[in-house]
């Protein structure tokens, strides 16, 4: 059965629970919290591939956190 978004309907711009969860997986794997990040994880992913990905979406945590920092820093300078 394919998997139904979960958004309040077809035209609207809101983000559904699966890239909710996806974004907080980033955030807290980002955050240094390893452990709390690979049990999120195993709610969205295979469980062979989550140590990896981890260890990818704080590379990519870190990386989003840097450019708004970057941006940040740009804007009051």
């Amino acid at each position: 059965m394919p998997q139904s978004n979960m958004t309040h309907d077809g035209a609207c711009n809101c983000i559904g629970a699966d890239e909710a969860s996806f974004a907080h997986f980033v955030r807290i794997a980002a955050e240094g919290e390893p452990e709390d990040a690979m049990l999120l994880g195993m709610l969205i992913l295979r469980g062979e591939v989550v140590p990896v990905a981890v260890g990818l979406a704080q590379q990519l945590g870190l990386l989003i956190e840097s450019k708004f920092r970057a941006d940040a820093t740009a804007i009051y300078h």
